[in-house]
């Protein structure tokens, strides 16, 4: 009983394992991120850069 315990552990392990690894699909970590589409996108002469904000000195 023991021992099914063990291998039955052993394997959900390696599957989450896999999981997370990206060995059935994307990766949960890289989900949603599409770097191709993003060097499309920029628009560079539509960004603007404000000036810093003036942070108050606290006591």
């Amino acid at each position: 009983m023991l021992r099914l315990l063990f291998v039955v552990l052993a394997a959900a392990a390696a599957i989450v394992w896999g999981i997370g690894a990206g060995f059935f699909g994307t990766p949960p970590s890289e989900a949603g991120r599409e770097p191709l589409k993003a060097n499309t996108e920029l628009n560079a002469d539509k960004i603007t850069v404000q000036p810093p904000i003036a942070r108050v000195p606290s006591k």
